[in-house]
């Protein structure tokens, strides 16, 4: 299970390096990236079921995940160019570029 959490914050935090694409998909759908909004997110796996929070406002995105004793949370700030990664249950901090 460790393995799926580190594999799920790693794919999380790679996700702005796709921008062009995730940006012609929203605009494709007339979605405004700017919107704020908090949800609770649900991934289904053979190990079990992972849930993330997750909030956005402004270009900016918090996403936490708890995955048996592990928990972990992602920062991203598109206006730095940054993705913050910290992983509290293993002592674990980073810090990415994004762009």
């Amino acid at each position: 299970m460790r393995a799926i959490f580190l594999t799920l914050l790693f794919a999380v935090t790679a996700l702005p390096a796709h921008a062009n694409e995730m940006q012609e998909y929203l605009e494709k759908f007339g979605i405004d990236k700017n919107a704020a909004f908090s949800g609770t997110r649900h991934m289904e796996t053979k190990e079990g079921q992972i849930d993330s929070f997750v909030r956005q406002d402004g270009g900016k995105m918090r996403m936490e995940m708890n995955v048996g004793d592990m928990s972990g949370v992602i920062i991203t700030r598109q206006d730095t160019g940054k993705n913050y990664m910290l992983m509290p249950s293993m002592n674990m901090y980073r810090e990415m570029d994004i762009k």
